[in-house]
Protein backbone atom coordinates (compact mmCIF):
# COMPACT_ATOMS: atom_id res chain seq x y z
CA UNK A 1 0.00 0.00 0.00
CA UNK A 2 1.70 3.44 -1.05
CA UNK A 3 1.13 6.22 1.91
CA UNK A 4 -0.84 9.40 0.80
CA UNK A 5 1.28 11.71 -0.51
CA UNK A 6 0.21 15.34 0.38
CA UNK A 7 0.59 17.61 -2.29
CA UNK A 8 4.23 19.89 -2.65
CA UNK A 9 5.06 22.67 -0.53
CA UNK A 10 4.54 24.91 -2.85
CA UNK A 11 1.01 24.14 -3.33
CA UNK A 12 -0.30 23.99 0.16
CA UNK A 13 0.88 27.19 0.55
CA UNK A 14 -0.92 28.57 -2.35
CA UNK A 15 -4.11 26.99 -1.21
CA UNK A 16 -3.74 28.43 2.13
CA UNK A 17 -3.06 31.71 1.00
CA UNK A 18 -5.87 31.70 -1.39
CA UNK A 19 -3.58 32.11 -4.39
CA UNK A 20 -3.84 28.69 -6.25
CA UNK A 21 -5.53 27.89 -9.53
CA UNK A 22 -8.89 26.62 -10.24
CA UNK A 23 -7.11 23.18 -11.46
CA UNK A 24 -4.56 23.37 -8.20
CA UNK A 25 -8.04 23.64 -5.79
CA UNK A 26 -9.60 20.50 -7.62
CA UNK A 27 -5.68 18.78 -6.82
CA UNK A 28 -6.18 19.85 -3.20
CA UNK A 29 -9.74 18.82 -2.88
CA UNK A 30 -8.79 15.82 -4.62
CA UNK A 31 -6.10 14.72 -1.58
CA UNK A 32 -8.35 15.89 0.80
CA UNK A 33 -11.01 13.55 0.05
CA UNK A 34 -8.65 10.49 0.25
CA UNK A 35 -8.59 10.18 4.73
CA UNK A 36 -10.67 12.36 6.71
CA UNK A 37 -7.05 12.38 8.38
CA UNK A 38 -5.65 14.44 5.71
CA UNK A 39 -8.70 17.58 6.88
CA UNK A 40 -7.20 17.52 9.97
CA UNK A 41 -3.84 17.76 8.74
CA UNK A 42 -4.66 21.18 6.41
CA UNK A 43 -6.39 22.93 9.56
CA UNK A 44 -3.49 22.34 11.81
CA UNK A 45 -1.36 23.42 9.22
CA UNK A 46 -3.82 26.48 8.43
CA UNK A 47 -3.22 27.46 12.16
CA UNK A 48 0.06 27.46 11.87
CA UNK A 49 0.02 29.10 8.71
CA UNK A 50 -1.82 32.03 10.41
CA UNK A 51 0.61 32.68 13.08
CA UNK A 52 3.15 35.62 12.85
CA UNK A 53 5.98 33.70 11.11
CA UNK A 54 3.88 33.62 7.51
CA UNK A 55 4.67 37.60 7.76
CA UNK A 56 8.67 36.85 8.23
CA UNK A 57 8.12 34.15 5.21
CA UNK A 58 6.36 36.43 3.15
CA UNK A 59 8.88 39.38 3.59
CA UNK A 60 11.57 37.05 1.81
CA UNK A 61 9.51 36.07 -0.97
CA UNK A 62 7.95 33.40 0.57
CA UNK A 63 10.37 30.70 0.77
CA UNK A 64 7.68 27.83 0.78
CA UNK A 65 10.03 24.90 1.18
CA UNK A 66 12.09 26.33 4.29
CA UNK A 67 8.35 28.18 6.03
CA UNK A 68 7.06 24.48 5.06
CA UNK A 69 9.62 23.02 7.31
CA UNK A 70 8.76 25.56 10.08
CA UNK A 71 5.15 25.09 9.67
CA UNK A 72 5.85 20.85 10.08
CA UNK A 73 8.05 21.74 13.16
CA UNK A 74 5.83 24.20 15.03
CA UNK A 75 2.97 21.32 14.50
CA UNK A 76 5.76 18.19 15.60
CA UNK A 77 5.00 16.03 12.18
CA UNK A 78 7.44 15.01 10.12
CA UNK A 79 8.04 16.61 6.56
CA UNK A 80 6.51 15.44 3.54
CA UNK A 81 9.48 13.95 2.02
CA UNK A 82 10.35 11.90 5.19
CA UNK A 83 8.82 8.59 4.28
CA UNK A 84 10.84 5.72 2.83
CA UNK A 85 10.90 5.57 -0.94
CA UNK A 86 12.60 2.77 -3.04
CA UNK A 87 13.00 4.84 -5.47
CA UNK A 88 14.74 8.52 -6.09
CA UNK A 89 13.65 11.86 -3.74
CA UNK A 90 10.51 13.66 -5.58
CA UNK A 91 11.79 17.07 -5.81
CA UNK A 92 9.58 19.56 -4.22
CA UNK A 93 8.10 21.90 -6.83
CA UNK A 94 5.05 21.18 -8.41
CA UNK A 95 4.89 21.19 -12.25
CA UNK A 96 1.54 23.27 -12.14
CA UNK A 97 3.61 26.37 -10.32
CA UNK A 98 5.63 26.67 -13.67
CA UNK A 99 2.98 26.86 -15.34
CA UNK A 100 0.59 29.10 -16.51
CA UNK A 101 -3.38 28.85 -17.04
CA UNK A 102 -6.36 30.90 -17.86
CA UNK A 103 -9.96 30.44 -18.28
CA UNK A 104 -11.54 30.33 -21.48
CA UNK A 105 -14.75 32.03 -21.12
CA UNK A 106 -18.10 30.00 -22.16
CA UNK A 107 -21.47 31.09 -23.68
CA UNK A 108 -22.95 27.96 -22.85
CA UNK A 109 -22.09 24.69 -20.50
CA UNK A 110 -18.68 24.63 -20.10
CA UNK A 111 -15.71 26.12 -18.90
CA UNK A 112 -12.22 24.81 -20.20
CA UNK A 113 -9.14 25.73 -18.57
CA UNK A 114 -6.24 24.42 -20.47
CA UNK A 115 -2.12 24.55 -20.31
CA UNK A 116 -0.04 27.90 -21.78
CA UNK A 117 0.10 26.79 -25.83
CA UNK A 118 -2.25 24.08 -25.60
CA UNK A 119 -5.83 25.08 -27.46
CA UNK A 120 -8.11 27.51 -27.43
CA UNK A 121 -11.85 27.01 -27.08
CA UNK A 122 -14.93 28.85 -26.35
CA UNK A 123 -18.59 27.37 -26.84
CA UNK A 124 -20.94 29.63 -28.63
CA UNK A 125 -24.99 29.28 -28.22
CA UNK A 126 -26.06 26.47 -29.62
CA UNK A 127 -28.98 26.47 -32.61
CA UNK A 128 -30.11 23.18 -30.73
CA UNK A 129 -30.82 24.23 -27.57
CA UNK A 130 -33.39 27.10 -29.26
CA UNK A 131 -34.81 24.74 -31.92
CA UNK A 132 -35.21 22.05 -29.50
CA UNK A 133 -33.62 19.37 -31.46
CA UNK A 134 -30.82 17.85 -29.71
CA UNK A 135 -28.07 19.17 -28.92
CA UNK A 136 -24.28 19.05 -30.67
CA UNK A 137 -21.63 17.42 -29.28
CA UNK A 138 -18.16 18.97 -28.18
CA UNK A 139 -15.11 17.17 -27.62
CA UNK A 140 -12.09 18.01 -25.52
CA UNK A 141 -8.63 16.25 -25.81
CA UNK A 142 -5.29 16.75 -24.62
CA UNK A 143 -2.06 15.73 -26.25
CA UNK A 144 1.40 14.06 -23.98
CA UNK A 145 1.78 15.79 -20.73
CA UNK A 146 -1.61 18.19 -20.86
CA UNK A 147 -4.51 18.39 -18.81
CA UNK A 148 -7.77 20.34 -19.08
CA UNK A 149 -10.13 21.22 -16.55
CA UNK A 150 -14.02 20.75 -18.09
CA UNK A 151 -16.60 22.98 -15.99
CA UNK A 152 -20.12 21.94 -17.16
CA UNK A 153 -23.37 23.43 -17.03
CA UNK A 154 -24.71 21.77 -14.07
CA UNK A 155 -21.49 22.68 -11.93
CA UNK A 156 -19.62 19.00 -11.84
CA UNK A 157 -15.92 19.39 -12.79
CA UNK A 158 -13.84 17.19 -15.06
CA UNK A 159 -9.87 17.19 -15.19
CA UNK A 160 -8.62 15.03 -17.87
CA UNK A 161 -5.51 13.57 -17.69
CA UNK A 162 -3.13 13.10 -20.29
CA UNK A 163 -3.57 12.22 -23.85
CA UNK A 164 -7.43 11.55 -23.22
CA UNK A 165 -10.74 13.08 -24.97
CA UNK A 166 -13.78 13.94 -23.63
CA UNK A 167 -17.35 14.28 -25.74
CA UNK A 168 -20.55 15.91 -23.96
CA UNK A 169 -22.90 17.74 -25.32
CA UNK A 170 -23.53 22.02 -25.34
CA UNK A 171 -26.13 21.29 -23.43
CA UNK A 172 -26.91 18.84 -20.81
CA UNK A 173 -30.01 16.99 -21.04
CA UNK A 174 -33.24 16.99 -19.06
CA UNK A 175 -33.36 13.48 -17.54
CA UNK A 176 -29.66 12.47 -17.39
CA UNK A 177 -26.48 13.92 -18.16
CA UNK A 178 -24.14 11.29 -20.33
CA UNK A 179 -19.98 12.07 -21.39
CA UNK A 180 -17.87 9.76 -23.35
CA UNK A 181 -14.18 9.32 -22.33
CA UNK A 182 -11.67 7.70 -23.89
CA UNK A 183 -8.26 8.04 -21.70
CA UNK A 184 -8.32 9.66 -17.70
CA UNK A 185 -10.61 11.86 -15.80
CA UNK A 186 -11.34 12.95 -12.34
CA UNK A 187 -14.57 13.83 -11.87
CA UNK A 188 -16.76 15.73 -9.08
CA UNK A 189 -19.85 15.40 -9.41
CA UNK A 190 -22.98 17.65 -8.42
CA UNK A 191 -25.99 15.60 -7.04
CA UNK A 192 -28.63 15.76 -8.68
CA UNK A 193 -31.01 12.66 -8.23
CA UNK A 194 -33.60 13.37 -10.96
CA UNK A 195 -30.73 13.50 -13.79
CA UNK A 196 -28.07 9.94 -13.64
CA UNK A 197 -24.41 11.18 -14.16
CA UNK A 198 -23.31 8.53 -16.70
CA UNK A 199 -19.56 8.09 -18.19
CA UNK A 200 -19.55 5.74 -21.30
CA UNK A 201 -16.08 4.84 -22.02
CA UNK A 202 -14.44 1.36 -23.95
CA UNK A 203 -18.00 -0.48 -23.69
CA UNK A 204 -18.23 -0.08 -20.60
CA UNK A 205 -20.75 2.24 -18.47
CA UNK A 206 -20.01 4.10 -15.02
CA UNK A 207 -23.41 5.59 -13.61
CA UNK A 208 -22.62 8.16 -10.38
CA UNK A 209 -24.58 7.91 -7.26
CA UNK A 210 -23.03 10.89 -5.40
CA UNK A 211 -19.40 10.59 -5.88
CA UNK A 212 -15.93 11.99 -6.87
CA UNK A 213 -14.07 9.43 -9.03
CA UNK A 214 -11.05 8.76 -11.27
CA UNK A 215 -11.99 6.64 -14.28
CA UNK A 216 -9.86 5.22 -16.78
CA UNK A 217 -10.52 3.91 -20.00
CA UNK A 218 -7.05 4.01 -22.32
CA UNK A 219 -7.72 1.45 -25.40
CA UNK A 220 -4.41 0.17 -25.33
CA UNK A 221 -4.78 -1.55 -21.48
CA UNK A 222 -7.84 -3.20 -22.49
CA UNK A 223 -9.75 -2.83 -19.42
CA UNK A 224 -11.69 -0.05 -17.43
CA UNK A 225 -10.47 1.01 -14.27
CA UNK A 226 -12.89 3.21 -11.99
CA UNK A 227 -11.56 4.63 -8.56
CA UNK A 228 -13.69 5.92 -5.82
CA UNK A 229 -12.44 8.74 -3.79
CA UNK A 230 -16.19 10.28 -2.33
CA UNK A 231 -19.50 8.57 -2.10
CA UNK A 232 -20.28 5.76 -4.86
CA UNK A 233 -20.30 4.86 -7.80
CA UNK A 234 -22.08 1.59 -10.29
CA UNK A 235 -19.75 -0.12 -13.05
CA UNK A 236 -20.99 -2.21 -16.09
CA UNK A 237 -20.81 -3.21 -19.32
CA UNK A 238 -22.61 -0.90 -21.55
CA UNK A 239 -24.33 -3.26 -23.89
CA UNK A 240 -27.93 -4.91 -24.31
CA UNK A 241 -28.30 -7.44 -21.51
CA UNK A 242 -25.40 -6.96 -19.23
CA UNK A 243 -25.68 -7.63 -15.95
CA UNK A 244 -26.70 -4.79 -13.88
CA UNK A 245 -23.66 -2.82 -12.38
CA UNK A 246 -21.88 -3.25 -10.07
CA UNK A 247 -21.74 -0.77 -7.17
CA UNK A 248 -17.70 0.59 -5.84
CA UNK A 249 -17.88 2.31 -2.85
CA UNK A 250 -15.07 5.04 -1.72
CA UNK A 251 -11.56 3.92 -1.34
CA UNK A 252 -12.19 0.81 -3.71
CA UNK A 253 -10.88 0.26 -7.20
CA UNK A 254 -13.58 -1.60 -9.82
CA UNK A 255 -11.46 -3.49 -13.01
CA UNK A 256 -13.89 -4.12 -15.80
CA UNK A 257 -11.91 -6.60 -18.87
CA UNK A 258 -12.98 -5.28 -22.09
CA UNK A 259 -15.90 -7.49 -23.30
CA UNK A 260 -16.12 -8.05 -19.29
CA UNK A 261 -19.60 -8.24 -17.81
CA UNK A 262 -18.74 -7.87 -14.11
CA UNK A 263 -16.04 -5.71 -12.25
CA UNK A 264 -13.69 -6.97 -10.15
CA UNK A 265 -13.57 -4.59 -7.18
CA UNK A 266 -11.21 -4.55 -4.27
CA UNK A 267 -9.72 -1.82 -1.45
CA UNK A 268 -7.24 0.10 -2.57
CA UNK A 269 -5.06 3.55 -1.45
CA UNK A 270 -6.57 6.22 -3.37
CA UNK A 271 -4.19 9.00 -3.17
CA UNK A 272 -1.28 6.50 -6.24
CA UNK A 273 -4.47 6.62 -8.43
CA UNK A 274 -5.06 10.48 -8.07
CA UNK A 275 -1.17 11.67 -7.82
CA UNK A 276 -1.36 12.36 -11.68
CA UNK A 277 -3.74 15.60 -10.13
CA UNK A 278 -0.72 16.71 -8.02
CA UNK A 279 1.72 16.32 -11.11
CA UNK A 280 3.48 12.86 -9.52
CA UNK A 281 3.46 9.26 -11.17
CA UNK A 282 3.23 6.28 -8.46
CA UNK A 283 4.20 2.95 -9.40
CA UNK A 284 4.05 -0.03 -7.49
CA UNK A 285 5.79 -2.97 -8.53
CA UNK A 286 4.26 -2.42 -11.92
CA UNK A 287 5.89 -4.07 -14.81
CA UNK A 288 8.58 -1.74 -16.86
CA UNK A 289 6.35 -2.37 -20.33
CA UNK A 290 3.23 -0.80 -18.41
CA UNK A 291 5.31 1.74 -17.01
CA UNK A 292 6.90 3.20 -19.80
CA UNK A 293 3.68 2.83 -21.80
CA UNK A 294 2.26 5.52 -18.99
CA UNK A 295 5.79 7.70 -18.99
CA UNK A 296 4.90 7.81 -22.80
CA UNK A 297 1.66 9.60 -21.89
CA UNK A 298 3.27 12.51 -20.44
CA UNK A 299 6.61 13.54 -22.36
CA UNK A 300 7.02 14.01 -26.22
CA UNK A 301 9.44 10.99 -26.26
CA UNK A 302 8.93 7.54 -27.48
CA UNK A 303 10.57 5.27 -25.01
CA UNK A 304 11.20 1.99 -25.83
CA UNK A 305 12.93 -1.62 -24.21
CA UNK A 306 16.41 -2.52 -26.26
CA UNK A 307 16.10 -5.91 -24.74
CA UNK A 308 12.45 -7.32 -24.33
CA UNK A 309 13.20 -9.67 -21.04
CA UNK A 310 13.45 -5.98 -19.75
CA UNK A 311 9.53 -5.69 -20.19
CA UNK A 312 8.85 -8.14 -16.86
CA UNK A 313 10.95 -5.92 -14.46
CA UNK A 314 8.99 -4.62 -11.58
CA UNK A 315 9.43 -0.92 -10.61
CA UNK A 316 8.43 0.72 -7.28
CA UNK A 317 8.75 4.32 -8.14
CA UNK A 318 7.33 8.54 -7.74
CA UNK A 319 8.11 10.85 -10.76
CA UNK A 320 7.41 14.41 -11.38
CA UNK A 321 5.00 13.77 -14.09
CA UNK A 322 6.56 16.27 -16.40
CA UNK A 323 10.34 16.15 -15.63
CA UNK A 324 11.80 14.10 -18.53
CA UNK A 325 15.45 14.33 -16.96
CA UNK A 326 14.32 13.19 -13.23
CA UNK A 327 12.02 10.07 -15.09
CA UNK A 328 14.92 8.67 -17.16
CA UNK A 329 17.40 8.62 -13.83
CA UNK A 330 14.42 7.37 -11.75
CA UNK A 331 14.31 4.49 -14.14
CA UNK A 332 17.87 3.66 -15.24
CA UNK A 333 19.55 3.82 -11.15
CA UNK A 334 17.11 1.35 -9.72
CA UNK A 335 17.19 -1.23 -12.68
CA UNK A 336 20.57 -1.00 -13.87
CA UNK A 337 19.79 0.43 -17.57
CA UNK A 338 21.71 2.46 -19.99
CA UNK A 339 19.56 5.21 -21.39
CA UNK A 340 20.48 6.29 -25.42
CA UNK A 341 18.90 9.18 -26.52
CA UNK A 342 17.87 9.56 -30.22
CA UNK A 343 16.10 12.68 -30.92
CA UNK A 344 12.56 11.81 -29.78
CA UNK A 345 13.26 8.04 -28.99
CA UNK A 346 14.86 7.23 -26.07
CA UNK A 347 16.39 3.28 -25.91
CA UNK A 348 16.63 1.23 -22.62
CA UNK A 349 19.35 -1.08 -22.28
CA UNK A 350 20.88 -3.79 -19.87
CA UNK A 351 24.33 -1.67 -18.16
CA UNK A 352 25.05 0.80 -15.94
CA UNK A 353 23.56 3.87 -16.78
Amino acid sequence: MVSARPPDSSLLARFLSGECTQLEELAVQAWLREDPAHEEELRRLGAAWAQPGRDAAESRGLDVDAFWTELRARINEPAPHSERRVARLVPTAGVESRRRWWIIPSAAAALVLVAAGRFLWRDRPPAAAVSGESPPMREVATGPGQRAEVKLGDGSAVILGVKSRLRFPTVLARRSRELHLEGEAYFIVTRDSTRPFIVHAAGSKTVDLGTAFVLRAYAAERRVQVVVTEGRVALGADRPGAPAPTEIGQGELGQLALGGSVPMVTAVDTSAYTAWLRGQLVFNNTPLADVITELGRWHKVEIQLGDPSLAREELTATFIAESLEETLRTLSTPLQLRVERRGTTVVLRRGSP
